[in-house]
């Protein structure tokens, strides 16, 4: 039997306001900023991204935090996903 090959990608989540924390004088140590969302540049590259993707995956795993998921459904891929802690 001839082994299948399968493909993994790793796909970081959009800009965060965690991301531009320090350019809004907030310290990137900020306990509101543990579960942040997207900004809107993040929101962006995610609707980007699943644009340019060629085929759609087979499964999605992403983390239960706000900026994952955000980023995964925004993909619009219509792959079945799965949120792991």
């Amino acid at each position: 039997m001839a082994a299948q090959t399968q493909r993994i990608t790793f796909l970081r989540h959009g800009q965060s306001k965690g991301n531009v924390a320090k350019s809004l004088g907030i310290d990137r140590r900020d306990e509101q900023l543990r579960d942040c969302g997207l900004t809107k540049m993040g929101a962006k590259q995610a609707v980007s991204v699943g644009e340019r993707m060629c085929e759609v995956p087979a499964l999605i795993v992403v983390s239960q935090l706000t900026r994952a998921l955000a980023t995964a459904l925004l993909l619009k891929s219509g792959a079945p996903m799965i949120s792991h802690p």
